[in-house]
């Protein structure tokens, strides 16, 4: 082909490709990407293969995530295609990561695009072509070619000249109704062959092509970085995230706003520890800088509220003022300091009930064995019942105390039930007829009237907390 015939080509292509906006289904566009890494696996030994599933997921994306990561592709795709081609390459590193994988699965996807047959025709029958390309696309019979070095402009001004071949001869078939069983199926594994193809030597142009010096800026690689660390944080594959870190730290690219955009995206993956080193060392070289100042209290409220939710109350507490310690205006943390503290202070005065009510019982319990060794078992018994409802109203927020409170209780019971026994035991040697059944009354009236004396003893907030504990026992029996 003339240098004349080649520009001319490259001319209408040009402006066929910046008006195209569908060329091949979807489906058809990852079977044939993934088919490309396949045959460079095959071809060169590059083991494209073994990351085809992220090969797969770039050739998937959006037309919106699409012009994200490929800014100019609706107005001028060949352009957009060889600023990629640079940017992987001056990217490429010892080994192909998941994410550099995805990236060649995006820019296959433009390959296979820009080398669609029937991509500029009308799309009535375009559209009906393609579906039925859909369906077909996982039966064709490809073909393997030498791979070529790859200069956008010219390659895909050959390659399209080469697709549209035979669109004509399709076109007609469909409108007279014959469809794909024309043409289009006799044609169809070559076209599909040339977009395999296509991919293949875009892959192999930044694999194995020689290095050129690429015009990629500081600014596009650390947009690249940013992505991949996103990619990354998104999986949960700390691994990967970290040696991409590597990977910024060793180019030396570091800015304040760099580090600032890492911090947020291991603030939002939760990897709370490394976005407070990165969001530190921003503030190391920027002391005054509000939007970071901001996150890291933000990060100790959330660490405050997790310690309180989960009844750690001493740690919200310090987690609240050290986002107070952060940012100095922040109202948020300082509600939050106080309502911990008022959370710390009734939680404090419900255990000096609980422990006051615990003494007190112990205590009883202490004397009951006196009175007992003394058979004054009408005195003994009215200690020991007085424990056994103390020790019930320890509740399980404290479980020290509330272990010890139930062993006491278990031990009062217990020698209640010998005391009874030690009556019916010693009933003869009481004076008096029915003094058995006097002991017990006289012990049972003593004991409700010490529950009473005891609780009172107590200070008045005390009182309360153990007398509604004693209400839900006896509360026919309390004035």
């Amino acid at each position: 082909m003339n240098r004349m015939v080649r520009w001319a080509l490259v001319l209408s292509f040009t402006v066929a490709a910046a008006q195209s906006a569908f060329a091949w289904g979807p489906q058809a566009q990852v079977a044939i990407v993934s088919t490309a890494a396949e045959v460079i696996t095959k071809q060169e030994g590059i083991l494209l293969a073994n990351l085809k599933a992220d090969i797969r997921d770039g050739a998937s994306i959006g037309s919106s995530q699409l012009n994200n990561l490929m800014p100019g592709w609706d107005s001028n795709p060949l352009i957009s295609l060889q600023a990629q081609m640079d940017l992987l390459q001056a990217m490429r590193g010892e080994r192909i990561d998941p994410y550099y994988a995805f990236r060649l699965g995006v820019l296959g996807k433009m390959a296979a695009r820009l080398s669609a047959p029937l991509s500029q025709s009308s799309p009535v029958y375009r559209d009906l072509y393609y579906a039925d390309a859909e369906v077909n696309i996982t039966r064709v019979r490809w073909k393997l070619e030498k791979r070529r070095i790859v200069e956008p402009m010219t390659y895909f001004a050959e390659a399209q000249a080469l697709a549209d071949r035979n669109a004509d001869v399709i076109l007609k078939d469909y409108q007279e109704g014959v469809g794909f069983r024309g043409t289009a199926s006799l044609s169809f594994a070559d076209d599909a062959s040339r977009s395999i193809a296509a991919v293949a030597d875009v892959w192999f142009s930044i694999l194995r092509g020689p290095a050129v010096a690429a015009a990629v800026s500081e600014d596009q690689m650390r947009t690249y970085y940013v992505d991949a660390m996103r990619f990354y944080v998104g999986r949960g594959n700390a691994r990967e995230t970290d040696a991409a870190y590597k990977r910024i730290a060793d180019r030396g690219i570091m800015t304040p706003d760099f580090q600032k955009k890492i911090g947020d995206l291991y603030f939002d993956g939760e990897y709370y520890d490394k976005a407070i080193r990165e969001y530190e060392s921003v503030l190391a070289v920027a002391p005054g800088r509000r939007d970071v100042i901001e996150r890291i209290s933000e990060y100790y409220i959330r660490m405050g509220d997790l310690a309180m939710k989960e009844d750690r109350l001493e740690e919200g507490e310090e987690s609240f003022e050290n986002a107070i310690n952060a940012d100095k205006l922040n109202s948020e943390a300082q509600l939050r300091l106080f309502d911990a503290r008022a959370q710390i202070e009734a939680r404090d005065e419900r255990r000096a009930v609980s422990e006051a009510a615990l003494g007190t019982a112990q205590a009883g319990l202490r004397e009951s064995e006196q009175f007992i060794f003394a058979q004054k078992y009408a005195d003994a018994m009215k200690y020991l019942q007085n424990s056994v409802q103390l020790f019930a109203s320890v509740s399980n927020e404290f479980p020290d105390l509330y272990t010890t409170a139930r062993s006491g209780e278990l031990t009062a019971e217990t020698r209640l039930s010998q005391v009874r026994g030690e009556i019916i035991d010693n009933s003869p040697n009481l004076s008096g007829a029915g003094a058995r059944e006097n002991v017990m009354r006289q012990a049972e009236s003593a004991a409700e009237e010490m529950s009473k004396n005891a609780l009172r003893a107590l200070t008045q907030d005390q009182f309360e907390a153990a007398l509604k504990a004693l209400e839900l026992e006896h509360g026919d029996l309390l004035p």
